[in-house]
């Protein structure tokens, strides 16, 4: 018997020691209630831990030891966001349910006693955004001299533009994925909202070729076209192109299949090449000038000779809708283009010569509402080598530039007093032009030339850095033998 006994004995003790020697994971229940796993493992007081797992129900108690943590936000069943409590040691973490269930899980190492200082994050100013773009992370308690890691979904790390008091700034890499961010400081870190990338819209450039009376895009780094469609009649004396949706839409005076004077809007689609062409209906003399398009969508053209008015294009029948009841002779002499200017809502253009047909160039603004016009003369003391410009344009942050060919330059117009502020110098431009746009990926003035500095049919792209004044050089691949383009447009 007494031998019996101290078997017994010798097992219970066994099964003791294996019980208290057993996985950090425990459970005190068969229910299924589980940690799976918690993060961060160590952080100072205040730290707000992601636990993980299942069948916590709706209202569980978790501890650190045996120091409770205030549970942030509500519980799921598989999720729990608690913190560590001030004056809390390092301990194991433990999950409770209101039956009383209990699972202890892994230990959390308490660092350090104290306030925690990481920042309180109230709001992003965005949830949709382009690479580049920076975003406002607000809330507050932000360290100015605290070193923050903010990362987006794809592992990647935005660069930090700017810390207040009460808000980070940070740019979003170009490699960022749509999904949560992340703001960490120290050994802390917290999910802190999500973002949707924006996919980034290449910006594309399309030329005509009406020797062959086919659109083309062009790659701006080898200068190779790619045709689109079959047999297009466009390029009889042009009065532009803009981008609209995924149509080419062109203006030009004559109807190449009659010969006639018939101006007429044509829109190409930049996939299928089918095209579909509207007869404008107008009064007077068929003399227009420079098509533009607002950023709704709608088209303007300047009607010249007799009317000398901007006017509304309706592109379905062709009407017109002509804007205010004055007459701008200042305008249709000559011009170098016309853009839209969104803060002014103008129409605004180069004329080469005045009212008189004297050389004089000049911006015409006219407003969309009242048709009012606004002549701002280039100064003369501008005009130190000449009066010869080529192709007007604007850029994303409504700047006027054009190519000073006098001097071989590119000039930012002021759109208020006409002064001139050089780009570059001594650039091989403004040989028989086909119109300039801006790129906004590359920072860049484009332009397309039938013909280079020796005046040989040789046609090419001209790119101009805008912070660097740089050109670079692209001839069209293969090289035609042709001049015989019209109306560089940009899809962006």
């Amino acid at each position: 018997m007494k031998r019996l006994s101290f078997l017994a004995v010798i097992l219970m003790a066994i099964c003791l020691f294996f019980m208290a020697c057993s996985s950090d994971d425990s459970s005190s229940s068969n229910n299924g209630l589980k940690i799976t796993s918690f993060s961060p493992k160590n952080g100072l007081t205040g730290t707000k831990v992601w636990i993980q797992g299942q069948n916590f129900g709706s209202s569980p108690t978790v501890k650190i030891g045996t120091a409770n943590m205030t549970i942030d936000g509500t519980p799921t069943n598989n999720e729990i966001f608690a913190i560590i409590p001030d004056g809390a040691t390092t301990g194991k973490i433990s999950v409770t349910t209101a039956n009383g269930d209990t699972y202890t899980g892994g230990e959390f190492e308490v660092t350090g006693d104290g306030e925690s200082s990481f920042p309180i994050v109230d709001s992003l100013s965005d949830t949709e955004l382009n690479p580049g773009d920076v975003l406002t992370i607000s809330g507050s308690g932000f360290d100015p001299d605290a070193t923050y890691i903010v990362t987006f979904s794809g592992n990647v790390q935005g660069t930090i533009t700017e810390i207040t008091e009460n808000h980070l700034k940070v740019e979003v890499p170009e490699d960022a994925a749509s999904g949560n961010i992340t703001l960490a400081l120290n050994n802390e870190s917290d999910t802190i909202g999500s973002l949707n990338i924006i996919e980034a819209i290449i910006p594309e450039l399309y030329i005509f070729n009406y020797s062959i009376d086919q659109l083309a895009q062009i790659n701006i780094e080898t200068g190779e076209l790619t045709y689109i469609g079959e047999a297009t009649p466009y390029g009889s004396n042009t009065r532009g192109a803009v981008i609209k949706d995924n149509e080419y839409v062109g203006f030009q005076m004559h109807n190449p299949q009659t010969e006639q004077n018939d101006p007429n809007m044509i829109r190409i689609n930049l996939v299928s090449g089918e095209y579909s062409t509207t007869l404008i209906q107008y009064d007077g003399l068929a003399s227009f000038d420079e098509l533009i398009m607002d950023t709704e969508g709608q088209f303007y053209t300047f009607h010249d000779w007799e009317v000398h008015q901007v006017a509304k294009i309706n592109p379905n029948d062709g009407s017109l809708t002509y804007i205010g009841d004055n007459s701008i002779p200042e305008y249709g002499n000559n011009t170098r283009g016309a853009v839209y200017h969104q803060p002014n809502n103008e129409y605004v253009g180069l004329a080469m010569d005045n009212a008189d047909h004297d050389t004089e160039p000049t911006l015409v603004r006219i407003n969309l509402e009242s048709g009012e016009a606004t002549i701002i003369p280039i100064p003369e003391s501008e005009l130190t080598a000449g009066k010869d410009f080529d192709d007007f344009t604007i850029d994303d942050d409504n700047n006027l530039y054009a190519f000073y060919s006098s001097e071989d330059v590119l000039v930012k117009i002021d759109i208020d007093t006409g002064e001139l502020t050089r780009i570059g110098d001594n650039i091989g431009y403004g040989n028989n032009t086909r119109g300039m746009v801006y790129h906004p990926t590359t920072n860049e003035i484009i332009g397309f030339q039938a013909h280079n500095e020796n005046q040989e049919i040789a046609p090419n792209l001209v790119r101009i850095n805008l912070e660097t004044g740089n050109a670079t050089i692209v001839p069209i691949s293969p090289s035609p033998n042709t001049s015989s383009f019209a109306d560089l447009a940009i899809k962006k």
